[in-house]
C-alpha cells in the first residue's frame, strides 16, 4: 500500500511541477482549445468529402489523447535537465520504469478526458452521434491509445534529452501523427511510403478499431491488439535508449551536460 501511494504521489508531483499548470491559460490552450480547434478544421474540410467528418471526428478525439500523452511524458522528462533534477532523479533508488510510468499516468488520464472533451464539442457542432452500444469500445480504443502513445512520448523523451531544444521532438511527432496517423486522412489515401510509416505509428490502429465499431463490425480485438503492440515497440526502442544514455551519463559524470 505504502508503495502505491509513493507512486501515485509521485505521479502527481511530477505532473505538477515539471509542466505548465501554473499558468491556467496554458493548460487550456494545450488540452483543451488545441485539440478542439485542429479537431473543427479537419472536420469541416471532411464534411466536404464523401467520407464525412466522422473520421476527423473520431480521430481528432483519439488524437487529442495522443498529443496529451506524447507533449507531457516528453515534457516531463526532458524539463528534469533543463531545470536541473536530472542529477539528483538519477540518485534516488526508484527504478528508471517506475518513475516514466508515474510520469505517464496523469497524462494519459488527462488525455482521455480531453478526448472525451473533444468528442463531444466537435460531434455536436458536426452532428456525428455516438451510440450508447459504441461508448464501451469507444473507452478501449481510448486505452490503447493511451498505451501507445505514452510509449512513443518515452520515445520522443529520450530523444529530446539527447537534444538542445526539447520542444523540437515532440513537434515532429505531432506532425507525423496530424499527418500519417489516420486521425484526418484515411491512410488508403496517403501514398505507398507514407501509408506504411502510417502502420508503424501509433494511434493508427486505434482508431481504426473505434471506426470498424462505429460502423457495426464489433470490438475489433485484433485492431486493438496491434495498436498495444506498435506502442510497446515504440516503448522499448524508448526506454533502451534513456538507460543507456543515463548509464553513460553516470559513468562519464556528465549528466548536467545532457
Amino acid at each position: 500500500m505504502m508503495t502505491l501511494r509513493r507512486f501515485l504521489l509521485s505521479a502527481w508531483l511530477s505532473y505538477r511541477a515539471l509542466f505548465i499548470w501554473l499558468n491556467p491559460w496554458g493548460y487550456v490552450s494545450t488540452r483543451i482549445l488545441a485539440p478542439i480547434l485542429v479537431t473543427l478544421l479537419f472536420s469541416a474540410v471532411g464534411r466536404l468529402t464523401p467520407t464525412g467528418a466522422t473520421r476527423p471526428v473520431i480521430g481528432g478525439s483519439l488524437f487529442a489523447i495522443g498529443l496529451a500523452c506524447v507533449y507531457g511524458l516528453t515534457l516531463a522528462v526532458a524539463n528534469e535537465r533543463d531545470f536541473g533534477t536530472l542529477e539528483i532523479r538519477a540518485a534516488t533508488p526508484e527504478g528508471q520504469m517506475a518513475t516514466l510510468l508515474g510520469k505517464a499516468l496523469p497524462h494519459a488520464l488527462d488525455g482521455i478526458l480531453s478526448g472525451c472533451l473533444t468528442l463531444a464539442v466537435v460531434g455536436t457542432v458536426f452532428g456525428v452521434s455516438i451510440p450508447v452500444s459504441f461508448i464501451g469500445p469507444l473507452l478501449l480504443s481510448m486505452l490503447a491509445v493511451a498505451l501507445s502513445c505514452s510509449a512513443l512520448g518515452m520515445f520522443a523523451a529520450a530523444v529530446a534529452v539527447s537534444t538542445r531544444d526539447t520542444f523540437t521532438t515532440p513537434n515532429l511527432f505531432e506532425l507525423l501523427l496530424t499527418l500519417f496517423s489516420g486521425a484526418f486522412i484515411a491512410p488508403e489515401r496517403l501514398p505507398l511510403g507514407a501509408e506504411a510509416l502510417s502502420a508503424a505509428l501509433p494511434l493508427r490502429h486505434g482508431i481504426e478499431a473505434a471506426l470498424q465499431t462505429l460502423d457495426g463490425a464489433g470490438i475489433s480485438w485484433d485492431m486493438l491488439g496491434m495498436e498495444v503492440a506498435v506502442g510497446a515497440a515504440w516503448g522499448v526502442a524508448g526506454y533502451a535508449f534513456l538507460h543507456w544514455m543515463m548509464a553513460r551519463a553516470r559513468r562519464h559524470a556528465t549528466l548536467s551536460l545532457m
